[in-house]
Parts: structure tokens; C-alpha cells; sequence
């Protein structure tokens, strides 16, 4: 009996000696420690997975441009804003590819919109501004890709335009609406729009020529007079990055001085280039000469005199681009524009936006 108990007590703490292994080193023991079955991971050399470098060039699904835009003295030539799909890009490839760039930015106060999603891309996903160790004079024409789902539009990546005093959109974390316009010439609008805008309480920016100032001096003051900003569109509405440093300081400057000598002001120092065309260098002398230079997040083909969209076209198009920040470029020569400019106002207002001026960019 003796030989059995002690057979039964070796055998009881052989099994509890093999109990207490098995327990310390399938469940106490940490993953990828080394004293147990990882799943055939290596957690400590595994190489980190290869990265990309984001391509330069700008995706251009929707080109959104101002293209020959009007000469004073030939209205005919005015145009801009034309949609332009691309072969070799789909919008819907351009959306994946800037999605992943895209940073989201603080919720807007109206908890009714929905969180705004900031547009601008990274630092290391915009060109240089550079070449061969001075601004670029490289020419590119204003494209945004245009959306209608409530988020501000993306943009051209040539370069961060931003350090350089350019902009295309204000506040996007609010929701703000900059309205201007751009004046090559008086197609019979304006006044009827200032009377709108002066009934609904809005405040614009209107962008003149030397030209267009020198012939309806009247609407020019009254611009000033209601509160508007007058704002700089050049003398010759000539393709800045053509011009040199020389012309280029002339052409602001002489329609600065004329804006002064006719309404005894200040013209805005707000810079608008003719036909959407920049560089970086124009956009660094524009700074430098002390101008903000104004692109826009939205703008449609409101500006062929002799084609212009029905009411409501006109209506649902502008309502429907509607966005946080958005600087908005209408054109007064725009028959449709006077037309519905009443309900847009109200439109906007009642979904919760409200009008700022560029004095209010920051």
C-alpha cells in the first residue's frame, strides 16, 4: 500500500509540474516575447513599408479657369471658367488620389453642416515656387475642381500660393461667403445690381479696369460710397506673368492712382489677374507692391453676353456650389446674375451662410 500511495503522489506532481509549464507559457507569456507561437510574425524586423513620393502635378478633373476674359475694349473676347474633363484623369480617380491628402479641420460652429474638410494639400505635395533658385515665372492659368457636395474645392499644387498673399478661398470654418465681381466693361447690370445689393445688405468686391473706372466714374463712386470694395483688375487686362517686373508694378499701380484721382480714395488693395493667368514671381510682386492676390473656389460660364442660362440654371448652379470660405466670382455683365442674385442672396441665408468682405480674409 505504501508503494502505491507514493506511486500516486510522484505521479500527481508530475502532472501539476507539466500543468503550471504549459500554463506559463501558452497564456502568461507576452506576444512576440520569444517564448511563445507568434503566428509566424516577426515583431522586431520587419522592414517598414516603402513609401511614395506624391507627384508634382496638379490632377485636373474639372478644370474651372478664366480663359480670355474680358478686354475692356473688345467685350466679345470675355470668357472663363470652362469645364474640362481630361483623358488621361477621371474625376473619380482625381477624388481617390486627393482624398488621401486631404486634412480634416475644425468643425463648423453650425452643427447642422456637416465637419469641413480642409482643402489644401500637404507641404510636401505642392511644387516649388523656385527655379534655379528664383521665383518661378512659369504661367498657369486658375483651375479649381469644382463639387457640389458642401466641402471647399481643391485646387492647383504648382506651389502654396498662401505664403505669397494669394488666396482663393477665406474662412472655411465658417460659414462665410465673399461675393465679387469682376468689371471689364458695363454691359447696363450694375447699377441694378448695387440696387440689390444695397437692398439685401450685402457688401461686394467689385474688380475694375483703368478702363472700365475711367468710363462709368459714376457706378465707380457709387461703389465706394455704398461700401463696397473696389478692388484692382489691372489697366490693360494684359496676362501678368507676360509682363515685366517694371509693366507689371504699372499695371496696378497707374489704376491705383487713377481709382484716387477720380473718387479721391484708396482703390482696395486686392489684386485680381486678368484671365486667371499667375505665376509665382506675379503673385510676390503683387505682396510686394502690397496687394492680396484673389483667385475664387467658384465661378461659372455666366459671362457669354449672347448665351446666357436660363433663370434657373443660373439659380441652381450657383446655390449648389455653395461652401465654407467660398470667394465667389460673378460677372456684372451677366443678365442672369441681376436676374436671380435676389433668391441666391436669400437662398444662402437661409441655410445658415453670411456675407463677408475681403477685408476679412485672414
Amino acid at each position: 500500500m505504501n508503494a502505491r500511495k507514493i506511486l500516486k503522489v510522484l505521479l500527481f506532481v508530475g502532472v501539476y509540474s507539466t500543468a503550471l509549464t504549459w500554463v506559463d507559457h501558452a497564456i502568461l507569456s507576452p506576444a512576440g516575447s520569444g517564448g511563445g507561437d507568434d503566428g509566424g510574425l516577426d515583431h522586431g524586423t520587419s522592414a517598414p513599408s516603402e513609401s511614395v513620393a506624391p507627384s508634382l502635378q496638379p490632377p485636373v478633373p474639372t478644370f474651372e479657369s478664366e480663359e480670355g476674359s474680358p478686354v475692356p475694349t473688345e467685350p466679345a473676347e470675355q470668357t472663363e471658367n470652362i469645364n474640362i474633363p481630361t483623358d488621361s484623369e477621371s474625376p473619380a480617380e482625381t477624388a481617390s488620389e486627393t482624398e488621401a491628402a486631404t486634412e480634416t479641420a475644425e468643425p463648423t460652429p453650425d452643427q447642422s453642416n456637416p465637419s469641413v474638410v480642409s482643402p489644401y494639400y500637404g507641404a510636401n505635395e505642392y511644387g516649388s515656387p523656385y527655379e534655379n533658385g528664383v521665383l518661378s515665372n512659369s504661367s498657369y492659368e486658375w483651375y479649381f475642381m469644382s463639387n457640389a457636395d458642401g466641402q471647399p474645392p481643391k485646387a492647383q499644387r504648382y506651389f502654396d500660393m498662401r505664403p505669397f498673399g494669394g488666396y482663393y478661398l477665406g474662412d472655411i470654418n465658417n460659414k462665410y461667403i465673399y461675393l465679387t465681381f469682376d468689371e471689364g466693361y458695363e454691359n447696363g447690370y450694375t447699377a441694378a445690381l448695387l440696387d440689390i445689393l444695397k437692398e439685401k445688405g450685402v457688401k461686394a468686391a467689385f474688380f475694375v479696369t483703368k478702363t472700365y473706372i475711367r468710363d462709368n466714374q459714376l457706378l465707380i463712386i457709387r461703389m465706394e460710397e455704398e461700401g463696397h470694395i473696389v478692388a484692382n483688375h489691372s489697366v490693360s487686362h494684359r496676362s501678368s506673368p507676360d509682363l515685366t517686373d517694371e509693366e507689371f508694378a504699372y499695371e496696378l499701380e497707374e489704376t491705383a492712382r487713377f481709382y484716387l484721382e477720380i473718387v479721391g480714395r484708396d482703390m482696395g488693395r486686392y489684386f485680381r489677374p486678368p484671365m486667371g493667368d499667375y505665376s509665382a514671381r506675379t503673385i510676390k510682386l503683387a505682396q510686394d507692391l502690397g496687394y492680396k492676390t484673389v483667385f475664387w473656389s467658384f465661378a461659372y460660364k455666366d459671362w457669354l453676353v449672347d448665351a446666357q442660362p436660363g433663370k434657373q440654371a443660373a439659380f441652381d448652379m450657383i446655390t449648389s456650389r455653395a461652401h465654407n470660405g467660398c470667394i465667389m466670382l460673378l460677372h456684372a455683365v451677366s443678365q442672369t446674375n441681376t436676374e436671380v442674385l435676389p433668391d441666391v442672396i436669400e437662398d444662402f441665408r437661409a441655410k445658415g451662410y453670411s456675407f463677408r468682405t475681403l477685408d476679412e480674409l485672414k
